[in-house]
């Protein structure tokens, strides 16, 4: 008969060793980002749907928290013209622009808001000389950036999105991403 485990929390949850010394469990998976907006509700989401210039910037956030650093997991981005995306950073020197973008809690009930500043067509905005990512998307294709791990924001570290062609009657772009404090 194979030995149990018991997890030493008093909930009665077992695990089984076999008679070859295998460890046997029933677990769960969950992606960090889903685990972040279930225990600390800091699961967030940056979305514009807006017509465009040329060569305009389409988002640009800035983590305004000073204790956590803002993790980008996903970007996905789309313009009713073919255009070349890219994605990279820069600074703000007069954090402003077009519309502010509101970070959306995943977790609504939460009452938490995003510590970032989120803005489209971003003015006194400079960008780093080469961009992290860059995507040409025909008309009306979605590009879906997932970067191998995560794009890390520090605190007033800024982010853009930025397109080559404008719009004709919609450009969009989302951002998601989680508040997280890093060793």
């Amino acid at each position: 008969m194979p030995d149990m485990i018991k997890d030493g929390k008093g909930t009665g949850n077992l695990a089984e060793v076999d008679s070859d010394g295998r460890l046997h469990t029933h677990a769960r998976i969950t992606d960090e980002a889903t685990s972040i907006s279930q225990t600390d509700e800091e699961l967030y989401s940056w979305t514009t749907n807006h017509d465009v210039g040329a060569d305009e910037y389409v988002l640009c956030i800035r983590n305004n928290n000073q204790t956590k650093h803002l993790c980008i997991e996903t970007i996905r981005c789309a313009n009713d013209a073919a255009t070349s995306f890219s994605i990279g950073f820069g600074t703000w020197a007069t954090v402003g622009g077009g519309a502010e973008v509101v970070g959306a809690n995943a977790n609504s009930d939460s009452g938490n808001k995003a510590q970032a500043t989120c803005h489209i067509t971003a003015t006194n905005f400079t960008p780093d000389t080469v961009p992290l990512l860059q995507s040409i998307a025909g008309a009306n294709t979605e590009r879906t950036f997932r970067p191998e791990g995560k794009i890390v924001l520090g605190y007033n570290d800024v982010l853009y999105i930025k397109t080559s062609a404008a719009s004709t009657s919609n450009c969009s772009a989302v951002i998601w991403g989680f508040f997280m404090e890093l060793e």
